[in-house]
């Protein structure tokens, strides 16, 4: 056997080792671009009606969660005023800002169970949600 056969033959399967691996590539190529997974916007007709019960329910809880967000960050503001007020002495001022913030963490205790029932509440959230999703 001389070598300019034995490179011959080892073009030839480096030529048809190529060949397998473009159709092998090209194939995977086509069943990705066919197979739209649920829940992406490539298939969205089939969570539509799940999505259409449930949307009005997660805008409500966005809305409750901004306004939880907004009372913990006046809670912030409110300890960083005590302890400004902490630090400069004012102890009348500071058990007053204590009050507060022990009222607004009430709320906000308050508003979280509210929310949380709200979210369980929520359709195909339940126990039964691996059903449903």
């Amino acid at each position: 056997m001389t070598f300019s056969r034995l490179l011959s033959g080892l073009a030839v399967r480096l030529l048809w080792l190529t060949i397998a691996a473009l159709v092998a590539l090209g194939g995977a190529g086509i069943v990705t671009t066919i197979n739209h997974v649920p829940g992406t916007p490539a298939r969205a007709e089939l969570t539509w009606t799940g999505d259409a019960e449930i949307t009005p329910a997660l805008d409500a809880a966005t809305e409750e969660l901004q306004g939880l967000a907004d009372r913990v960050d006046a809670i912030s503001q409110t300890a960083r005023a005590a302890l400004t007020q902490m630090v400069a002495g004012d102890t009348s001022t500071l058990q007053d800002t204590i009050n507060a913030a022990t009222t607004a963490l009430a709320a906000v205790a308050d508003q979280s169970a509210s929310l949380a029932a709200a979210l369980a509440a929520v359709p195909y959230t339940g126990a039964d949600s691996a059903l449903h999703v």
